[in-house]
């Protein structure tokens, strides 16, 4: 999945207005049943998790992304080091300390409509 350029304005605003590290946009990818990144903050931290593999992460594996794509519900945590439920690379590997995880509705109004019906934003460490 190419990022395209509102996904791309998305990953650099948002740290801005948040103070963030990293923020991510997933959208679901069926045929390899992952969330993709598809829009990401140019930061050493998105260039890490790109290296690492966690742009990419398989449904099946679990972890508070999925949980968040899975269930619709968001997920904040201050102390993401100590959740049983995050993937131990996006804790230990990556490093990230801290999380805002959120539903984000995709498809309304005749926009383009993602299986599954949203997107993610998600992660960023102070």
């Amino acid at each position: 999945m190419a990022q395209g350029p509102r996904e791309h304005t998305a990953g650099q605003l948002i740290p801005e207005l948040l103070r963030a590290e990293k923020v991510d946009v997933f959208l679901t990818e069926m045929s390899t049943q992952c969330l993709v990144v598809v829009g990401t903050s140019d930061t050493p931290m998105a260039r890490l998790q790109k290296s690492l593999g966690l742009d990419r992460l398989q449904l099946a594996n679990g972890g508070r992304a999925v949980q968040v794509y899975e269930t619709g519900e968001p997920f904040m945590t201050g102390r993401q080091e100590e959740d049983p439920e995050e993937l131990p690379g996006i804790k230990h590997r990556l490093g990230s300390r801290s999380s805002l995880t959120v539903p984000l509705p995709i498809g309304l109004a005749g926009g383009p409509r993602m299986p599954g019906g949203r997107a993610l934003g998600c992660r960023g460490d102070e």
